[in-house]
């Protein structure tokens, strides 16, 4: 099959989240299967590539009133094809979606409109037509439309992969006369739209022949009116080609035995020495060096999704009750939220068993899954969620909030400890989060074999890309014939 990958970002290239590690990842196993895969992503100022040569220029689209001319780059990353669309309205201002996570650029609706354009006016100038247009997020939410009115692409199926349903592209629908679009194209419901905003993922889910997200319980969850966001009706009338598929992890990165970043690799034989990487990170976070005192990490962005609101709020918060019990060390890496930024700081000037990194770096993360015994996740909602999945590998434990992916990865402990990776709760709450961490100290106070064992256990689970493309190139096949899908 050919398949064109539509991101607005992908490692190595730019990355503001882990739609960047999916995208790239995906499309290397699918190469690897013998597909024809190839990428294409704007080419925006902060971007890292090299070795680029011009493929195409003297393009243009039409937009409205005016044209946006446009040329497109090369570069190759191993044995992925990868384009970029050379825009000043990409690589004339800094970022990606704006200069910060908090000021998003006002003209976005144009910016990836254009993009949308971009891309399928450059397949028809290329003469490679894709099977499987797969877009990935809002910002490429116009492109099942585009494809349908194109005379040399219409053969295609458009496949969009929701990573994140909290980030919709919504717009006043007053901008659709800046893009050139009808009306008529994005409003499909019924003429009550026409009062409504416009939402570039919405037309995205309507228009695509499959929908997918990143693990089955987000693919339910995501048709309740507590996890829709507001598009809830539309997903339910799409739950015939609704598929949730879990990401896969890149076990070349994320792997104890082979992870440059971490003072001591290590594997299920030689578990011992991940104490020597405990040692480290209580000495980095200015802890007693007392290897009898679990540590518990978080890597989070400091957000509510993350469940940091529940954590934080209260007097006393769960958070600062769990810190003055003085039984485990804890500390949590990010950055995010001012005021809870703040907050934290203040807890870690406090105490010496809390240490908060506002900062975030690959050394860190790393050394915070080597050397901690748990791994905190309490989100309000997970559509898929990564660190678990590289806690499992360096044998720490997670302590989960059962939602998204974190119910499809981590099984909970039995009553003896005999089964399960992590521990799991059910409500969103301060007291909920509280209570599982305590439970979580119990089990590590149990018996020093029990808790070795459990982090093997952990560590021999496996989450490959290979397992997840193999569901995605059903996915592909089945929309290419015009069936339902696999089950």
């Amino acid at each position: 099959m050919k398949i064109l990958m539509i991101s607005s970002e992908a490692v190595p290239f730019i990355k503001s989240g882990g739609l960047a590690d999916v995208v790239t990842a995906l499309s290397h196993v699918l190469i690897e299967m013998g597909h024809d895969v190839r990428l294409i992503l704007p080419n925006y100022k902060d971007i890292v590539h090299e070795k680029t040569n011009i493929l195409s220029e003297n393009l243009s689209v039409s937009m409205s009133d005016q044209t946006e001319d446009f040329s497109v780059v090369e570069t190759k990353l191993e044995n992925l094809p990868c384009y970029f669309i050379d825009s000043p309205l990409f690589h004339d201002r800094p970022g990606i979606y704006g200069k910060s996570s908090h000021a998003p650029y006002p003209d976005n609706l144009y910016r990836y409109t254009f993009f949308n354009k971009a891309v399928t006016t450059f397949c028809e100038d290329l003469g490679w037509y894709p099977d499987i247009f797969h877009c990935h997020d809002w910002t490429t939410g116009f492109v099942p439309l585009l494809v349908t009115q194109s005379t040399s692409l219409s053969h295609a199926k458009s496949v969009m992969t929701i990573h994140n349903l909290g980030y919709q592209g919504d717009f006043s629908k007053h901008e659709i006369h800046t893009v050139g679009l009808d009306a008529s194209d994005i409003f499909l419901d019924s003429e009550i739209e026409y009062s409504s905003r416009m939402n570039m993922l919405k037309i995205g889910i309507q228009l695509s022949h499959a929908v997918t997200t990143v693990s089955s319980t987000y693919a339910e969850e995501i048709q309740t009116k507590e996890f829709g966001h507001g598009l809830e009706h539309i997903l339910q009338e799409k739950k015939n080609v609704l598929y949730g598929i879990l990401n896969g992890i890149d076990y070349s990165e994320w792997n104890p035995i082979s992870d440059s970043y971490i003072p001591k690799p290590y594997s299920i034989e030689t578990i011992d020495d991940k104490m020597l990487n405990k040692k480290e990170l209580q000495s980095y976070c200015r802890f007693t060096n007392d290897l009898d005192i679990p540590v518990i990490g978080m890597v989070s962005r400091i957000a509510d999704q993350k469940g940091f609101r529940e954590l934080c709020s209260g007097s006393p918060s769960a958070l600062e009750q769990m810190i003055t019990n003085g039984d485990s060390q804890i500390v949590i890496v990010g950055t995010g939220d001012k005021d809870i930024e703040d907050y934290l700081k203040r807890l870690s000037n406090t105490y010496d068993n809390f240490c908060a990194l506002i900062v975030f770096n690959n050394y860190i993360a790393h050394l915070v899954e080597a050397g901690s015994d748990f791994f905190l996740m309490p989100s309000r909602y997970e559509p898929c969620g990564l660190n678990q999945i590289y806690s499992l590998k360096y044998g720490n434990l997670p302590i989960v909030r059962r939602t998204g992916g974190l119910a499809d990865t981590i099984e909970p402990m039995n009553e003896d400890f005999s089964k399960g990776v992590g521990f799991v709760f059910e409500q969103m709450s301060g007291e909920a989060i509280y209570d599982a961490v305590e439970q979580a100290i119990r089990f590590w106070q149990e018996s020093e074999q029990t808790v070795t064992e459990t982090k093997k256990r952990a560590m021999r689970k496996s989450f490959t890309w290979e397992q997840a493309a193999q569901h995605y190139c059903a996915v592909y096949k089945d929309v290419i014939q015009g069936e339902k899908g696999y089950e």
